[in-house]
């Protein structure tokens, strides 16, 4: 064989391989990005809560003649902030977005290893017609 040809092959074959290697190693980053993003808005969230919890909670001359009040509406500017309900909600959302942000990663992955697999049945057909 000529060493030119040996070159060509070890090109070939490299090239494909480095930018799958390549690719792999952008989606494991962003995939680390992605779950600390993910892990901070959960705890910013239940920060949130616990501060609902906290406001709720405090002993303040509003609150005190709050509770002194029976019978009485007494919803102020200090019970504005999100309810539970909600807080919930966005969790639920934060969590679906992640199974789809995962599916379309995979999904993505498959193609691209299916490609390179196609261009590795490609080079065979061209060394076989070689021969």
């Amino acid at each position: 064989m000529n060493i030119e040809i040996i070159w060509f092959v070890i090109i070939a074959i490299s090239i494909p391989l480095a930018g799958f290697i390549g690719f792999s190693v952008q989606v494991r980053s962003m995939k680390k990005l992605r779950l600390e993003n993910d892990k901070l808005t959960l705890e910013n969230l239940a920060l949130r809560a616990a501060q609902q919890d906290a406001t709720k909670s405090s002993v303040t001359p509003i609150n005190t003649a709050r509770q002194g009040m029976q019978g009485v509406d007494t919803q102020g500017v200090d019970d504005i902030s999100p309810s539970e309900e909600s807080i919930e909600e966005d969790v639920e959302d934060l969590l679906s977005d992640i199974d789809w942000r995962d599916k379309l990663i995979q999904i993505g992955t498959l193609f691209l290893l299916c490609y390179f697999l196609y261009d590795i049945y490609r080079f065979g057909t061209w060394l076989y017609s070689l021969i």
